[in-house]
């Protein structure tokens, strides 16, 4: 299992319930998430990254700069949160 595409080193893996794994290499601009299932590499998605998390439910959570976005397997982003900002420091927002 190697992709050699990647301009940097992945900076997060992590694997869902149903055994496919993702790839992050974060970026401000240029991040990439690559999903391995079934045997073949994927690019899952291709935008800012700087964090990524798998929900119990199967979905993916994306830090991209100041939001977080959920992204529902075999779907577009449904729940985006934004700004990231603490509630006590709105006015620095």
């Amino acid at each position: 299992m190697l992709y050699e595409g990647l301009s940097t080193g992945p900076g997060l893996i992590r694997e869902d319930r149903d055994g496919a794994i993702y790839v992050a290499v974060f970026g401000a601009a240029d991040g990439i998430v690559l999903r391995y299932a079934g045997g073949d590499w994927e690019i899952w998605h291709k935008g800012p990254i700087q964090g990524l998390q798998i929900a119990p439910d199967g979905d993916l959570w994306i830090a991209q700069g100041n939001e977080i976005v959920r992204h529902p397997l075999g779907g577009d982003p449904v729940y985006i949160l934004r700004p990231l900002c603490p509630m006590r420091r709105r006015d620095h927002c």
